[in-house]
């Protein structure tokens, strides 16, 4: 009979026991649960945005493409004579030449007028709209062909000079047309972002995201 009675009584420890022991398990995984969700692992990261701005600053113009080109163009001017209340051409007044030449474009972006910023992991860059930093024609490429002076029409170097002047803008347009700009602006990306992940104190865990500057059109 006592042994009976002894085996129940340790039964019944037992099942205390075990309860308490799972009340306790339980206990835990909920604390550590809150713990997590309280006060999430996060790491600390961070960028001296100022320095890292004024060093791209420095470099002031950026150029990354190159456009070279050839081109002819013809100029040719008719004097007129007034009779009458109307307009004649006037004989020998004609003068005209082909020109040939070749010429460079340069383009890029203007990172004197860049700005930095930074938010949470991700480092922003504001860049102006690309553009034309330089236009040379080649001087030692220049050739004319079928010049024609009137009697009353002479060419003169003025001629030469303002024509070529002339042809800058128009190549230009051409060169714009063609996406020449588009392609400048990529570059300048794909080079700060290369520039970026070198300099010192830059922290890899940071996301360089490109952005137009105020008044930027693109």
């Amino acid at each position: 009979m006592n042994a009976r009675v002894s085996t129940k009584t340790y039964t019944v420890l037992g099942l205390i026991f075990a309860v308490f022991i799972i009340g306790m398990f339980a206990l835990g995984v909920y604390s550590a649960r809150n713990t997590i969700s309280e006060t999430p692992l996060q790491k600390e990261i961070s960028i001296d945005v100022k320095a890292m701005e004024q060093k791209l600053r420095s470099i002031s113009f950026l150029n990354t493409v190159a456009y070279f080109y050839s081109n002819v163009g013809e100029f040719s001017e008719q004097k007129m004579i007034s009779l009458f209340g109307h307009d004649f051409p006037l004989p020998g007044g004609m003068k005209s030449f082909l020109i040939s030449y070749d010429g460079e474009i340069n383009m890029g972006v203007d990172l004197s007028k860049l700005s930095l910023h930074a938010e949470e992991a991700q480092l922003y860059i504001e860049l102006p709209d690309a553009a034309i930093s330089s236009h040379v024609i080649l001087e030692s490429t220049v050739k004319l062909y079928n010049e024609q002076s009137g009697v009353f029409n002479r060419i003169s170097v003025t001629d030469y000079t303002s024509f070529m002047a002339d042809q800058k803008p128009k190549m230009e347009e051409k060169a714009i047309a063609n996406g020449y700009l588009e392609q400048a602006r990529t570059g300048a990306e794909e080079q700060l972002q290369r520039l970026i992940m070198s300099l010192p104190g830059f922290n890899e865990e940071f996301e360089i995201i490109f952005v137009n500057a105020a008044g930027s059109s693109r």
